[in-house]
């Protein structure tokens, strides 16, 4: 899998811009130049979001009502696709988001993943640090691209959930009666079931190969990274079934309706999963160095990586770097080198004198 090539149109600096790319591509800059803002954009052809923002319209060049990205791209099935996603914020256009392949409407949905990026950059370390909902995003969107079923399940749950907190709050206010819960209970508990089943396996998956992963980067074999899956709705155990699932989420709605009522929200499922790092039985973000959980979240990139190459029959996703070999030391940058050295890499940084000159003798250098 690679991208062959990039154009922006109104994207946020970027009026006009087209980049050819190749195996390796170093984008070079002063910060501010929109190095970040290139790798951007070629998430968001892979994703149809930005890693960046929630809003859309902060894409858009701030004196333009409309940005377009257009990817050519090759994987195993079609070496020749041309992904084009478009943003609106005239409303006289009667749309906000739009997509194509190959110059045919496609729905968001069906561009999700055709393109398979990991993207490593040194905000990365608040997956760690930061709050349960960047580590639950972080997992829906590993799952969002190799799986279309996961995206869809994960969308009708949210808006169910929002619907039944809603009601939650009405029969508190004697707006609503308590026998309207039943339909939503069942829509959250089908689609919520699918959603922590899929994240449970994920996170096995990346526990099979996690300790290894992190044991190349700290060379120490004691050294023990894994995944820690908290949910009321699961018994400690790595093997459940859906069914199972299913009937523990009945129980826990049935036990904690009248707190769900007085607090007008829901107090079970996937919405408050916690996803902890474990290095050797002790939280790290707790406990760990800044040096530990920076090779913790490249470790889970390593993994991230062997991923998609399972879901992808064997074609390998993209890597995308932001200005991430400044901030490791030389055996980290060493080990990264390696990990990228059989697969595409479009990489950011303000200066190659903190890349290995081999790394990028034969690679592309964009300056910007």
């Amino acid at each position: 899998m690679r991208i062959k090539s990039l154009k922006l149109t109104n994207w946020r600096n970027f009026l006009d811009k087209k980049i050819d790319f190749n195996s390796k591509v170093f984008i070079v800059g002063k910060n501010g130049q929109g190095k970040t803002n290139i790798l951007e954009a070629i998430y968001f052809l892979s994703t149809t979001k930005s890693f960046r923002t929630n809003n859309n319209f902060q894409l858009i060049n701030w004196h333009k009502d409309l940005c377009r990205v257009e990817g050519k791209i090759s994987i195993k099935e079609n070496p020749d696709i041309k992904i084009e996603l478009v943003i609106n914020r005239n409303p006289q256009r009667k749309f906000q988001k739009r997509a194509k392949i190959n110059n045919v409407p496609k729905k968001l949905i069906d561009v999700l993943g055709t393109l398979k990026v990991v993207l490593f950059s040194p905000e990365m370390i608040e997956i760690i640090y930061g709050s349960p909902v960047l580590r639950r995003r972080y997992l829906d969107a590993v799952l969002s691209i190799t799986d279309h079923r996961y995206a869809k399940t994960l969308i009708s749950f949210n808006q169910a959930l929002k619907r039944r907190n809603k009601i939650l709050s009405m029969i508190a206010e004697g707006k609503a009666k308590k026998d309207e819960l039943p339909f939503w209970d069942q829509q959250i508990i089908s689609d919520g079931s699918f959603v922590i089943l899929r994240r449970l396996n994920l996170i096995n998956f990346y526990n099979h190969y996690l300790p290894k992963a992190y044991q190349d980067l700290s060379n120490d074999l004691r050294d023990k990274l894994r995944l820690k899956y908290l949910n009321s709705l699961l018994p400690d155990q790595q093997k459940i079934t859906q069914k199972e699932i299913i009937k523990n989420y009945q129980k826990m709605l049935v036990a904690k309706r009248d707190r769900e009522i007085e607090f007008g929200t829901t107090l079970s499922g996937p919405q408050r999963d916690e996803i902890i790092f474990v290095l050797n039985n002790r939280s790290i973000s707790s406990f760990g160095s800044r040096g530990e959980c920076r090779s913790a979240i490249l470790a889970t990139k390593i993994v991230e990586i062997d991923y998609l190459v399972k879901k992808s029959a064997g074609d390998k996703p993209i890597m995308l770097l932001d200005d991430v070999f400044s901030e490791l030391d030389e055996e980290r940058r060493t080990k990264l080198a390696k990990t990228i050295s059989g697969i595409q890499a479009i990489i950011t940084t303000t200066d190659l004198s903190h890349i290995e000159k081999n790394l990028y003798q034969k690679a592309k250098i964009i300056k910007l």
